[in-house]
């Protein structure tokens, strides 16, 4: 078993995932984390990591509403 086979069996996505599918870089998602902002990640080892599950919660609730048009 591949640890990349096993990240995606288990939801988890590295910093360049996250930054490729936000469009924003690395070095943002570091500021992010620097700050306790962002979505939520986690530290294995000396690794840092994004469940896929609390990208989506984050996405989620950084919704913008916007009123139908009226006609």
């Amino acid at each position: 078993m591949t640890g990349d086979s096993l990240r995606e069996r288990m939801g988890i996505l590295t910093p360049a995932d996250v930054a490729k599918l936000l469009d924003v870089t690395e070095q943002t998602l570091a500021q992010w984390r620097s700050e306790k902002r962002g979505p939520n990640y986690t530290r294995l080892g000396k690794g840092v990591f994004y469940r896929a599950d609390d990208l989506q919660k984050w996405i989620a609730a950084n919704v913008v509403e916007v009123s139908p048009a009226v006609a």
